[in-house]
C-alpha cells in the first residue's frame, strides 16, 4: 500500500522485459490487475488510492 512499493513496481517494469510484457498483457488500464500481479507475483503491495494522488497530463486527478 505504499508509494515506495509502487515506485519499485514502476522500476521493475522499466528494467525487466518479462515484467513489462506481463503488465502489457494485463492491460494498460487494468490497474486492479497490476495491483493483483504486483502483490501475488512480486510481493509488492499498493492500492488504487495511490493513483488519485497524481494528476494526469490534463491536470486532472486519476479516478
Amino acid at each position: 500500500m505504499s508509494v515506495e512499493n509502487f515506485k519499485k513496481f514502476g522500476q521493475l517494469c522499466a528494467e525487466d522485459e518479462k515484467i513489462r510484457e506481463r503488465v502489457k498483457a494485463i492491460g494498460i488500464e487494468n490497474v486492479d490487475g497490476w495491483i493483483a500481479y504486483s502483490k501475488n507475483e512480486l510481493g509488492l503491495e499498493f492500492d488504487n488510492a495511490i493513483f488519485k494522488r497524481w494528476p494526469t497530463k490534463s491536470g486532472r486527478r486519476m479516478n
